[in-house]
């Protein structure tokens, strides 16, 4: 594993360069902009995870690096055309960004599919992109801050702002009739949650707005504290109104104390991946929505085939870094290599899906706006879950 992950750096370095990473006369040019932190680890031609394990700060971008390789490699084996991959460290220096950003093979690409970790790399790329009139794909942030004018900015992974529309409309159109209960605690983010809520029931009349009561937490949470909430001949719906990861998995830890079965729990769309919500011995059922969508049945067969081409490549289980860098390359470049120079007019095309099908529309940030200022992806499922087993997987469109 060690030496496969040094070639896999190896091949990245030499990229960085002015190397394509896959196939050379391409029809198809896509950039991968990705945190590798190359830099830190490779110093004169020396890894230095060749005899340690390489740091868990490198997994998301060697994970979705991982994931295109094994998508560019089903490409070339289903298709005629080829295709020249570019990828450049997002954690190398600004100067060497800049300059190859400025090159021609920059110039030449179709497509820059991204990977930010903050906002200041999210606007350097993004007005690249519009400079250049190049589409880039934010794949992972969940944030266009600051993106004006851009028509070219696409946001795959929705903003916390349009998930908390979502699970709005969810409550309203699914729950309006059981006991809603919002659980929060102090903090900037729980009360920018909680004014969400308060500001689209303004929208409509008093006799059709949504009805709940308000919990905050202030000490340490027991199911005493929350039983004076329930109702024992309704349905109790509990809502972690807080994106911070331990205070969801304390609300399900004291819900799971809950004897009667009247009870969901709807958590934020960063419950995924914690492994604490999984826990197969849980009973009460979890509900939270997501926007890279391989858990329906639909998607499942697909998955396996995936997840058998990774296990005989890395002898591993892939991760959801590169399941996303799987799916988004897949797509992307099979839109591109469908509908060539109207590739924009067809992102969110179901063509080449292979795990989620985007539904962009633009945004503007100011109502007198002509230009759209992003593109913003608004295809996102709930999914329902019972200890370790998904039960069910809704579009959100459907509410």
């Amino acid at each position: 594993m060690k030496q496969l992950l040094f070639k896999i750096i190896v091949t990245v370095f030499i990229v960085l360069i002015g190397y394509p990473a896959f196939a050379v006369k391409g029809k198809i040019r896509v950039g991968l902009y990705l945190p590798l932190y190359l830099d830190s680890i490779v110093h004169n031609g020396y890894s230095w995870f060749a005899d340690n394990p390489y740091p868990d700060y490198m997994n998301p971008g060697i994970s979705f690096y991982n994931g295109v390789m094994l998508a560019s490699q089903n490409f070339f084996s289903n298709t005629a055309n080829s295709i020249d991959v570019y990828v450049l460290d997002s954690k190398s220096s600004l100067p060497a960004q800049n300059k190859w950003l400025n090159s021609k093979e920059a110039l030449s690409l179709d497509f820059m599919i991204a990977m930010f970790s903050n906002k200041e790399e999210m606007k350097r790329v993004s007005d690249w992109g519009l400079l250049k009139n190049t589409p880039v794909l934010s794949v992972t942030f969940p944030s266009a801050a600051g993106i004006k004018n851009n028509p070219y900015f696409y946001v795959l992974n929705p903003s916390l702002q349009f998930h908390l529309g979502a699970i709005f409309k969810l409550l309203l159109n699914q729950y309006a009739d059981d006991n809603i209960i919002m659980l929060t605690k102090d903090g900037a983010m729980e009360q920018s949650i909680l004014q969400f809520f308060e500001h689209q029931n303004q929208f409509l009349d008093t006799a059709e707005q949504l009805h709940y009561q308000t919990c905050k937490i202030e000490g340490p949470l027991s199911l005493q504290t929350l039983l004076p909430y329930f109702k024992y001949n309704q349905q109790n719906i509990l809502v972690c109104a807080s994106t911070n990861i331990d205070f969801g998995i304390t609300i399900d830890s004291v819900a799971e104390q809950y004897s009667r079965s009247n009870l969901l729990l709807i958590g934020m769309p960063n419950w995924d991946k914690v492994t604490a919500l999984r826990n197969p011995l849980n009973n009460i059922p979890i509900c939270y929505s997501k926007s890279l969508n391989f858990y329906s049945d639909n998607k499942m067969e697909a998955y396996r085939y995936f997840s058998d081409l990774y296990k005989k490549k890395f002898y591993a289980l892939p991760n959801e870094y590169t399941s996303l860098g799987y799916d988004v390359f897949n797509h992307f470049v099979g839109i591109a290599n469908v509908s060539g120079a109207d590739f924009v007019n067809q992102l969110s095309s179901s063509l080449d899906t292979v795990f989620t099908t985007y539904q962009f529309v633009p945004r503007y940030v100011s109502p007198y706006a002509i230009i759209p200022d992003f593109f913003e992806n608004t295809n996102i499922s709930f999914i329902h879950l019972v200890g370790n087993t998904v039960a069910n997987v809704i579009p959100a469109s459907k509410f």
